[in-house]
Protein backbone atom coordinates (compact mmCIF):
# COMPACT_ATOMS: atom_id res chain seq x y z
CA UNK A 1 0.00 0.00 0.00
CA UNK A 2 1.70 2.95 -1.01
CA UNK A 3 1.48 6.63 0.12
CA UNK A 4 1.55 9.67 -1.56
CA UNK A 5 4.32 11.87 -3.28
CA UNK A 6 4.09 15.56 -3.81
CA UNK A 7 7.34 16.11 -5.01
CA UNK A 8 7.74 16.03 -8.35
CA UNK A 9 11.35 16.40 -10.99
CA UNK A 10 12.03 19.25 -13.14
CA UNK A 11 13.20 18.90 -16.94
CA UNK A 12 13.63 15.79 -17.26
CA UNK A 13 12.32 15.55 -20.85
CA UNK A 14 13.66 15.30 -23.47
CA UNK A 15 13.50 18.51 -24.81
CA UNK A 16 14.34 20.30 -21.69
CA UNK A 17 17.04 23.44 -21.70
CA UNK A 18 19.35 21.63 -19.25
CA UNK A 19 23.06 20.64 -20.16
CA UNK A 20 23.58 17.22 -19.92
CA UNK A 21 25.47 15.15 -17.18
CA UNK A 22 28.50 15.50 -19.49
CA UNK A 23 28.30 18.92 -20.28
CA UNK A 24 27.39 19.90 -16.99
CA UNK A 25 30.55 18.31 -15.40
CA UNK A 26 32.79 19.84 -17.95
CA UNK A 27 31.69 22.94 -16.95
CA UNK A 28 35.03 25.26 -15.64
CA UNK A 29 33.58 27.20 -13.07
CA UNK A 30 32.62 23.48 -11.33
CA UNK A 31 35.25 23.13 -8.83
CA UNK A 32 35.46 20.01 -6.90
CA UNK A 33 31.87 18.50 -6.15
CA UNK A 34 29.96 22.24 -7.49
CA UNK A 35 29.47 25.41 -8.56
CA UNK A 36 31.63 27.90 -6.64
CA UNK A 37 31.04 30.99 -8.17
CA UNK A 38 30.45 33.19 -11.10
CA UNK A 39 26.95 33.96 -13.36
CA UNK A 40 24.96 30.52 -14.07
CA UNK A 41 23.12 30.63 -17.39
CA UNK A 42 19.53 29.72 -17.37
CA UNK A 43 20.26 26.19 -18.96
CA UNK A 44 22.83 25.80 -16.39
CA UNK A 45 20.28 26.73 -13.51
CA UNK A 46 17.66 24.50 -15.54
CA UNK A 47 20.25 21.27 -14.67
CA UNK A 48 20.36 22.64 -10.93
CA UNK A 49 16.67 22.09 -10.68
CA UNK A 50 16.45 19.11 -12.19
CA UNK A 51 19.57 17.36 -10.32
CA UNK A 52 17.29 18.75 -7.04
CA UNK A 53 13.79 17.92 -7.63
CA UNK A 54 14.77 14.67 -9.39
CA UNK A 55 16.81 13.78 -6.14
CA UNK A 56 13.58 14.98 -4.05
CA UNK A 57 10.95 13.31 -5.71
CA UNK A 58 13.08 10.03 -5.73
CA UNK A 59 13.83 9.80 -1.61
CA UNK A 60 9.72 11.01 -1.73
CA UNK A 61 8.66 8.09 -3.96
CA UNK A 62 10.79 6.10 -1.51
CA UNK A 63 8.71 7.17 1.82
CA UNK A 64 5.26 6.78 -0.31
CA UNK A 65 6.78 3.19 -1.47
CA UNK A 66 6.87 2.24 2.64
CA UNK A 67 3.32 3.37 3.27
CA UNK A 68 3.48 6.81 4.05
CA UNK A 69 2.83 10.43 2.96
CA UNK A 70 5.73 12.69 1.44
CA UNK A 71 3.64 16.12 0.79
CA UNK A 72 4.83 19.40 -0.01
CA UNK A 73 3.02 21.46 2.53
CA UNK A 74 6.15 22.85 4.39
CA UNK A 75 5.68 20.31 7.50
CA UNK A 76 9.21 19.58 7.71
CA UNK A 77 8.83 17.59 11.24
CA UNK A 78 6.39 15.10 9.72
CA UNK A 79 8.52 15.02 6.04
CA UNK A 80 11.84 14.07 8.32
CA UNK A 81 10.25 11.48 10.40
CA UNK A 82 8.49 9.68 7.60
CA UNK A 83 11.76 9.56 5.98
CA UNK A 84 13.34 7.96 8.79
CA UNK A 85 10.92 5.44 9.11
CA UNK A 86 11.75 5.12 5.68
CA UNK A 87 14.84 4.17 5.99
CA UNK A 88 14.28 1.61 8.99
CA UNK A 89 11.97 -0.31 6.74
CA UNK A 90 14.20 -0.82 3.76
CA UNK A 91 16.36 -3.92 5.06
CA UNK A 92 13.23 -5.65 5.74
CA UNK A 93 11.66 -7.16 2.46
CA UNK A 94 8.25 -7.76 1.87
CA UNK A 95 6.54 -10.69 3.86
CA UNK A 96 9.31 -10.59 6.41
CA UNK A 97 8.33 -11.36 10.13
CA UNK A 98 9.50 -9.50 13.15
CA UNK A 99 8.80 -9.84 16.84
CA UNK A 100 8.06 -6.15 18.20
CA UNK A 101 8.61 -5.13 22.02
CA UNK A 102 5.31 -2.72 21.10
CA UNK A 103 2.04 -3.02 21.39
CA UNK A 104 1.46 -2.04 17.51
CA UNK A 105 3.89 -2.24 14.63
CA UNK A 106 5.15 0.18 12.87
CA UNK A 107 4.23 2.38 9.29
CA UNK A 108 4.92 -0.87 7.04
CA UNK A 109 4.01 -3.70 8.84
CA UNK A 110 0.65 -5.37 10.03
CA UNK A 111 0.15 -7.31 13.26
CA UNK A 112 0.19 -11.13 12.69
CA UNK A 113 -3.50 -11.50 13.88
CA UNK A 114 -4.87 -13.68 10.81
CA UNK A 115 -6.23 -10.75 9.48
CA UNK A 116 -7.77 -11.17 5.72
CA UNK A 117 -6.98 -8.66 3.60
CA UNK A 118 -7.25 -7.08 -0.02
CA UNK A 119 -5.60 -8.74 -2.29
CA UNK A 120 -5.05 -5.53 -4.54
CA UNK A 121 -4.12 -2.79 -1.99
CA UNK A 122 -1.40 -5.24 -0.08
CA UNK A 123 -0.25 -6.82 -3.86
CA UNK A 124 3.37 -6.70 -2.98
CA UNK A 125 2.71 -9.02 0.02
CA UNK A 126 0.06 -10.99 -1.51
CA UNK A 127 2.66 -11.92 -3.92
CA UNK A 128 4.94 -12.82 -1.60
CA UNK A 129 2.32 -14.96 0.72
CA UNK A 130 0.13 -15.91 -1.55
CA UNK A 131 -2.29 -18.25 0.44
CA UNK A 132 -0.64 -19.87 3.08
CA UNK A 133 -2.39 -18.68 6.00
CA UNK A 134 -5.24 -18.78 4.16
CA UNK A 135 -7.59 -18.29 1.51
CA UNK A 136 -9.14 -14.96 2.46
CA UNK A 137 -12.96 -14.89 0.77
CA UNK A 138 -10.85 -17.19 -2.03
CA UNK A 139 -10.73 -14.04 -4.57
CA UNK A 140 -10.28 -10.32 -3.67
CA UNK A 141 -8.81 -10.96 0.07
CA UNK A 142 -6.15 -13.15 1.67
CA UNK A 143 -4.84 -13.88 5.57
CA UNK A 144 -1.97 -13.09 6.87
CA UNK A 145 -0.41 -15.34 9.64
CA UNK A 146 -2.28 -15.26 12.95
CA UNK A 147 0.69 -15.23 15.56
CA UNK A 148 -1.90 -14.58 18.52
CA UNK A 149 -1.01 -16.87 21.46
CA UNK A 150 1.30 -19.01 19.29
CA UNK A 151 4.74 -19.66 19.04
CA UNK A 152 6.71 -19.94 15.43
CA UNK A 153 8.53 -23.48 14.75
CA UNK A 154 11.17 -24.00 12.28
CA UNK A 155 9.11 -25.52 8.89
CA UNK A 156 10.77 -29.11 8.90
CA UNK A 157 10.76 -29.34 5.21
CA UNK A 158 11.70 -32.96 4.73
CA UNK A 159 14.02 -33.07 7.78
CA UNK A 160 11.69 -35.80 9.26
CA UNK A 161 11.34 -33.93 12.84
CA UNK A 162 8.05 -32.60 12.11
CA UNK A 163 6.95 -34.47 9.34
CA UNK A 164 3.82 -33.90 7.29
CA UNK A 165 3.21 -30.05 7.82
CA UNK A 166 2.44 -27.95 5.45
CA UNK A 167 4.19 -24.54 5.32
CA UNK A 168 2.03 -22.07 7.36
CA UNK A 169 -0.28 -25.22 8.96
CA UNK A 170 -1.07 -24.79 12.44
CA UNK A 171 -0.63 -27.06 15.08
CA UNK A 172 -2.26 -27.94 18.42
CA UNK A 173 -0.74 -28.11 21.78
CA UNK A 174 1.02 -31.58 22.42
CA UNK A 175 3.28 -33.66 24.69
CA UNK A 176 5.55 -36.68 23.98
CA UNK A 177 4.62 -40.04 25.50
CA UNK A 178 6.21 -40.40 28.89
CA UNK A 179 5.86 -42.76 32.27
CA UNK A 180 3.77 -42.18 35.89
CA UNK A 181 6.22 -43.90 38.44
CA UNK A 182 4.01 -45.46 41.10
CA UNK A 183 5.37 -45.88 44.96
CA UNK A 184 3.53 -48.44 46.86
CA UNK A 185 4.07 -47.85 50.71
CA UNK A 186 3.03 -51.48 51.39
CA UNK A 187 0.01 -53.07 53.19
CA UNK A 188 -0.73 -56.13 55.19
CA UNK A 189 -3.74 -58.02 56.21
CA UNK A 190 -4.89 -59.25 59.64
CA UNK A 191 -6.86 -62.44 59.82
CA UNK A 192 -8.63 -63.77 62.95
CA UNK A 193 -9.73 -67.82 63.96
CA UNK A 194 -11.91 -68.74 65.94
CA UNK A 195 -11.83 -72.82 66.86
CA UNK A 196 -15.28 -74.27 68.74
CA UNK A 197 -14.41 -77.46 70.70
CA UNK A 198 -11.90 -78.46 73.58
CA UNK A 199 -9.44 -80.28 74.56
CA UNK A 200 -10.37 -83.73 76.26
CA UNK A 201 -7.53 -84.71 76.87
CA UNK A 202 -4.58 -87.92 75.85
CA UNK A 203 -3.41 -85.19 73.85
CA UNK A 204 -6.64 -85.21 71.84
CA UNK A 205 -8.77 -82.20 70.91
CA UNK A 206 -12.74 -82.93 70.37
CA UNK A 207 -14.95 -80.72 68.02
CA UNK A 208 -17.77 -79.41 68.71
CA UNK A 209 -20.80 -81.40 66.91
CA UNK A 210 -18.39 -84.36 66.62
CA UNK A 211 -16.92 -82.36 63.22
CA UNK A 212 -14.07 -79.80 62.80
CA UNK A 213 -15.09 -76.23 63.51
CA UNK A 214 -13.54 -73.33 62.77
CA UNK A 215 -14.11 -69.88 61.49
CA UNK A 216 -12.06 -66.88 60.35
CA UNK A 217 -12.12 -63.55 58.79
CA UNK A 218 -9.30 -61.59 56.86
CA UNK A 219 -9.65 -57.81 57.14
CA UNK A 220 -9.42 -55.15 54.45
CA UNK A 221 -6.33 -52.58 53.87
CA UNK A 222 -6.21 -49.75 51.67
CA UNK A 223 -2.99 -49.47 49.07
CA UNK A 224 -2.64 -45.87 49.61
CA UNK A 225 -1.64 -45.98 45.87
CA UNK A 226 -3.30 -42.56 44.56
CA UNK A 227 -2.06 -40.82 41.05
CA UNK A 228 -3.21 -37.60 40.70
CA UNK A 229 -3.46 -35.06 37.55
CA UNK A 230 -1.33 -31.55 37.25
CA UNK A 231 -0.56 -29.19 35.49
CA UNK A 232 -2.82 -26.79 33.75
CA UNK A 233 -4.84 -25.67 30.22
CA UNK A 234 -1.65 -26.45 28.18
CA UNK A 235 1.91 -27.39 27.80
CA UNK A 236 4.26 -24.30 27.90
CA UNK A 237 7.78 -23.05 28.54
CA UNK A 238 8.22 -20.08 30.12
CA UNK A 239 7.98 -16.96 27.71
CA UNK A 240 6.49 -13.12 27.25
CA UNK A 241 3.68 -12.12 25.47
CA UNK A 242 4.65 -10.16 22.42
CA UNK A 243 3.73 -8.83 18.98
CA UNK A 244 4.80 -9.99 15.54
CA UNK A 245 4.21 -8.21 12.71
CA UNK A 246 4.79 -8.82 9.06
CA UNK A 247 6.16 -6.48 6.27
CA UNK A 248 3.66 -5.07 3.36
Amino acid sequence: MSGTNQFKAFATGGGANTLSPSAYAALTTLIGSGFQSGLASSQQMNTVLRQTSFMAAAIAQLIANAGMNANDDGDLTTLAANLATMFQSLGSPTGQIIILGASSPPTGFLECNGAAISRSTYSALFGAVSTAFGVGDGSTTFNIPDFRGYFPRGWDHGRGIDSGRTFGSAQSDAYGSHNHPISDPNHSHSTDLTLTGGYVGGGSYAWAGGGQGATSGTSGAATGITVSAAGGTETRPKNLAILFGIKY
